[in-house]
């Protein structure tokens, strides 16, 4: 085939391509947008459509220079083809890195880079484009090299500084440093002793269900609340519920980043065999988020996504950690510069979640009500404990609290909220860790000395 006939087969190919694209563009931005949860972030879905606009503008480009553009990569490719596969793996870990570390504003970076490129190989001409292209592909395995090398050099730093890492403790791999050798777990994966399966005759259990909250991270087994739980009610009831001669048993059924949903399925797929005579549900703010889980039949393991092997690999550094944790720092302070509608920290947007009765809202609403109805099928009373944010006093908890005391006094379920007994604690003395704001011992112990008074009030430990 001449070369003006493999121009235009090339054209002909670049014009499909672009077609093909765009009308993906067009059925797929809409669902990404309410998946990014787009409509309520005006700068974040304001750049997401320019960016889609401005790829689709270099694509248009493409299709009319395609035959010249795709000749001209494959001409450069066969001359070098070692530093084009080098160039083409380490552009995709590079997306992957970005997408990873900003997520939607990554995509929106990824879009724009891309926009960019075509847009620059287009418009000079072909022979001013191989050059540029060859020169690309030169200086591509120093640039990454370069760049490997100071994400290695930062990796060394913050693993002997590791309070340079952040603050929070959501995903801080520094924590597994920190916490090494204090946590341990029995064969079905939960942070308790063995639990005898069927219940021993004359045993009253508890099923603890929640977060990281209740799994106890920060503290150690001893100073968990459903050991504590447990403790207070031994004591105060004597070896048995207030009328009976049993044991009392709180299984710590908790697991980090676990929600509503999660824990509604964990405890019908394996909650349930462990024949509690009650479940105990604990609440905190970040519940009504919208994250996808499911329940390893192993272990009872929470994944998130098909990306979960990806997400265990990056939670382990501590560079990606701190980079991504600074990058959402300088991205909710333009935010809060320039838009007045945006909330003031991350539990005001939260609240906001409520408010506007988004889907981790209501998806929250919806485990509760099954949760109620599994309660009357078993006839098994089902108790709530709303945990306000350890470490200062936040009006929007506050405010989220009271919403869902409202469903839950509905449904039938009876909750306690922990707001008052925590505010009389230091809120230095509430928290894990300086850089980890999860419940400390104190909390803890507060949190089970008042959930064993009002179990004891409703007279929910009669046989």
């Amino acid at each position: 085939m001449s070369a003006t006939g493999t121009s235009g087969v090339l054209r002909l190919l670049g014009a499909v391509l672009f077609l093909g694209l765009a009308l993906t563009g067009l059925l797929v931005y809409p669902a990404l947008s309410r998946r990014l949860d787009l409509e309520h972030h005006a700068a974040l879905g304001l750049a997401f459509y320019l960016a889609g606009g401005a790829l689709l503008l270099s694509l248009s480009l493409f299709s009319w220079r395609g035959g010249t553009l795709i000749a001209s990569l494959l001409r450069v490719a066969r001359e070098k083809p070692r530093l084009a596969t080098l160039f083409l793996v380490n552009a995709a870990v590079f997306c992957l890195l970005v997408l990873k570390l900003a997520t939607a504003w990554g995509l929106v970076a990824c879009l724009l880079a891309a926009a960019v490129l075509l847009i620059r190989y287009g418009v000079i001409d072909e022979q001013r484009r191989e050059a540029a292209l060859s020169r690309t592909l030169d200086l591509s395995p120093l640039t990454f090299l370069m760049v490997y090398l100071l994400l290695g050099a930062g990796e060394v730093l913050l693993h002997l500084r590791p309070a340079w890492c952040g603050t929070g403790g959501g995903g801080n791999p520094a924590l597994a440093q920190l916490y090494a050798g204090l946590y341990s777990y029995n064969s079905d994966g939960l942070r308790d002793d063995e639990v005898e399966v069927p219940a021993p005759s004359g045993e009253l259990r508890i099923l603890a269900l929640g977060d990281s909250f209740t799994f106890g991270q920060g503290v150690a087994s001893e100073d968990c609340f459903p050991v504590q739980l447990e403790r207070e009610l031994q004591e105060s009831c004597g070896s048995g519920g207030s009328g009976g001669s049993g044991r009392i048993r709180v299984i710590n059924a908790g697991k980090a980043a676990a929600n509503t949903d999660w824990e509604f399925r964990y405890l019908e797929s394996r909650g349930a065999r462990y024949e509690p005579d009650l479940v105990l549900i604990q609440f905190y703010a970040n519940d009504v988020e919208a994250r996808e889980y499911a329940i390893d039949p192993a272990g009872g393991e929470t994944q998130r996504t098909w990306m979960s092997p990806i997400n265990r690999l990056f939670s382990r550094s501590y560079i990606l950690f701190f980079l991504r944790d600074h990058f959402d720092r300088a991205v909710e302070a333009v935010r809060r510069r320039f838009f007045s509608d945006v909330p003031p920290d991350y539990l005001w947007t939260l609240v906001e979640r409520a408010r506007r009765n988004d889907l981790g809202w209501r998806r929250c609403l919806e485990s509760f009500e099954r949760f109620a109805h599994w309660s009357r099928a078993r006839r098994v009373p089902i108790v709530v404990s709303l945990w306000p944010h350890p470490g200062e006093r936040h009006e929007g908890v506050a405010e989220l609290h009271a919403r869902l005391g409202e469903h839950l006094k509905r449904l039938g379920l009876p909750a306690v909220d922990l707001t008052g007994v925590i505010d009389r604690i230091d809120p230095a003395r509430q928290i894990a860790h300086a850089f980890d704001h999860h419940p400390g011992p104190e909390y803890h112990r507060a949190a089970a000395r008042r959930i064993a008074a009002f179990l004891r009030d409703q007279g929910l430990l009669d046989d």
